[in-house]
C-alpha cells in the first residue's frame, strides 16, 4: 500500500471520528493490528488493508472483517467453479464484491435479469484509491449520497 492512500485512509478515519453521525454512511475500523501471513502475493495489498482497518462501510461499499471473512463465502457456490481460488471481501450495493487469489484483480458480480456477469473493478490499491476514497465512487454509487460529499469536503480541504 502506497504512502498516498494510507494518509487518505487515516485523514478519513479522523474525519469520522469527530462526526457522530458518520456511522450512517461510514465507517473505517481499527486495523487487524498484526500482519496476515500470505502465499498469495497478489493478497497482500488487501491484507495491508485489513491491518489498517478491519473492516469498513463507506457508503454503498461495505467491505468485510477479517473475522466475517470465513461467513461471508456462501454467495461464491452460485458464481463461480473453483471456490478456493476467490475470496468475497465485501459487497457494492448489495452485490458480492470479490478477489480472485491468484490474480489481485476484484470483481463485482452482477446479476441481472437472471443473467450473471463479472465486472473487473481492477486490484486493490486501485480500487481503495479510486472507487472507495476517489471520484469512481460517484459512478458506482449512481449519484451523490453523504459518502461522497464527505469524499468532496476531504478534496477541497
Amino acid at each position: 500500500m502506497n504512502s498516498q492512500l494510507k494518509r487518505t485512509i487515516d485523514q478519513v478515519k479522523e474525519v469520522l471520528m469527530q462526526d457522530h453521525d458518520s456511522i450512517v454512511y461510514g465507517q473505517l475500523h481499527s486495523g487487524l493490528g498484526f500482519t496476515l501471513p500470505s502465499d498469495c502475493p497478489h493478497m497482500r495489498p488487501y491484507y495491508d488493508f485489513l491491518g489498517m482497518s478491519n473492516g469498513a462501510r463507506c457508503g454503498v461499499i461495505d467491505l468485510w472483517s477479517y473475522e466475517e471473512l470465513d461467513k461471508k463465502q456462501y454467495r461464491l457456490n452460485n458464481w463461480v467453479n473453483d471456490v478456493g481460488e476467490w475470496l468475497e471481501v465485501g459487497q457494492i450495493l448489495y452485490e458480492p464484491l470479490v478477489i480472485n487469489r491468484k490474480s489481485g484483480l476484484l470483481y463485482v458480480l452482477k446479476e441481472e435479469e437472471h443473467i450473471k456477469e463479472e465486472e473487473n473493478i481492477g486490484e486493490c490499491n486501485d480500487f481503495l484509491f479510486n472507487y472507495v476514497f476517489g471520484d469512481k465512487y460517484y459512478s458506482i454509487a449512481a449519484g451523490v449520497d453523504d459518502w461522497w460529499l464527505l469524499l468532496k469536503r476531504l478534496q477541497s480541504v
